[in-house]
């Protein structure tokens, strides 16, 4: 199978980037990629339509070097992406191409934007793709009361295996102190993924445990910003590790003891949180995107609604002092991470939904996490009902 998928640089930080890095080198298709995509975020009009311009003119040379099987699309559903992808899709059925179209981040507010004549543009363009991809259920119901009648899948984000390679779970428990003492955010540094409200937990907490430290992994506009904080509040115990990768990065997840993300962001599902699971980390969280359809509280952490630094930093404060509960949430998430979100495992399955696209299955069956907090692992079948617009089944 001869598959074509858009990514930003792979060289670049940023969810998309990731997915699509780790996902070619465990598909068994033949996979080229066509770069697309933002370079900067504070780049000028002209440039961003100079780079549009660029990237329909590539895209469009790329579908005609040869025969595609299917088209894999991979925006988020933010006004930028949403353009732009359009056109590539608008392209790629032009030239008889099956195609996919994986929905990472997803705005609510684009998405309340979304009405009248915006709406019938999205629908008369997006609902030509094959098949959509996203990875939460609320996005799904979303497309589904739009009127998109084609197959949905409901997927995760992923972790290479290889980061497991030299990763012993039992050495993490061994080492549980008795007393929590790493706290890890890792992602973009921006406002909207929770960063001060991390930073003012842990400096409620650390007034009551000084041997607490925070490790803040990852570059971004707000970086700048985030350490002009900690340093005017004067507040002890905060490391900025900058961008992280490779083995830096695992020795991140190694050292912690405690994940912490409070994102407000219009997340899928964040990258980090699986990442965290998989090396044992107990996590505490927002519950946004697709974090709803599995994350168990109180078996793989914490998660709420609040943006409360106090409610954030009870919640921590629970697994900085039980270590027994931290052994137990240890166990269960790797167990759980290595089972459901571990490339090997998210390939086989998006190979079943470029199978069923390209063959055009009426009934493809597809196994994705959990549907529900604590629930066993499910089978999705997207059915004949399904294409007529009726709500997907889950057995």
């Amino acid at each position: 199978m001869r598959v074509l998928i858009t990514s930003p640089e792979i060289s670049k930080q940023g969810g998309v980037a990731n997915y699509v890095g780790i996902l070619r080198r465990y598909l068994d298709a033949q996979v080229d990629l066509c770069v697309v995509g933002g370079r900067d975020h504070q780049e000028s009009w002209w440039n961003v339509l100079s780079r549009l311009i660029a990237d329909s003119l590539g895209f469009y040379r790329k579908t005609g070097e040869q025969s595609w099987d299917i088209v894999h699309l991979n925006p988020s559903l933010a006004w930028k992406a949403v353009i732009r992808d359009g056109i590539l899709l608008y392209i790629a059925k032009r030239r008889g191409l099956k195609t996919v179209v994986s929905f990472h981040g997803w705005s609510k507010r684009f998405e309340a934007c979304l009405t009248g004549r915006r709406l019938r543009w999205f629908q008369r363009i997006y609902f030509s793709a094959d098949a959509m991809v996203v990875l939460a259920r609320q996005f799904e119901q979303v497309l589904r009361a739009w009127g998109y009648a084609r197959p949905v899948y409901l997927e995760t984000t992923m972790v290479a295996d290889e980061l497991l390679e030299h990763f012993v779970m039992e050495d993490r428990l061994a080492a549980n102190p008795r007393c929590a003492t790493s706290l890890l955010f890792l992602a973009r540094v921006e406002r909207d993924k929770g960063i001060y409200e991390t930073i003012d937990a842990f400096r409620l907490l650390k007034g009551r445990h000084s041997g607490l430290r925070l490790m803040i992994a990852g570059d971004g506009a707000g970086l700048p910003a985030s350490q002009a904080y900690v340093r005017r509040l004067g507040i002890e115990g905060v490391e900025f590790l900058g961008n992280l990768r490779g083995v830096q990065k695992v020795e991140a997840f190694r050292n912690a003891d405690v994940y912490v993300l409070p994102s407000f962001h219009g997340e899928g599902m964040p990258t980090s949180i699986a990442e965290a699971m998989v090396f044992g980390l107990p996590v505490v969280t927002r519950a946004v995107g697709g974090l709803r359809d599995f994350f168990a509280d109180g078996t793989m952490g914490f998660m709420t609604e609040s943006t409360d630094c106090r409610v954030l930093a009870r919640l921590i404060e629970r697994l900085v002092v039980d270590p027994g509960l931290r052994d137990q949430i240890s166990r269960y998430n790797h167990e759980y991470a290595k089972t459901h979100f571990l490339a090997s495992c998210v390939a086989r399955r998006m190979e079943s939904v470029y199978r069923s696209v390209v063959q055009e299955v009426p009934g493809a069956e597809h196994v994705v996490f959990p549907t529900g907090a604590g629930a066993c692992c499910a089978t999705v079948r997207v059915s004949a009902g399904a294409r007529r617009g009726e709500e997907t089944r889950v057995h």
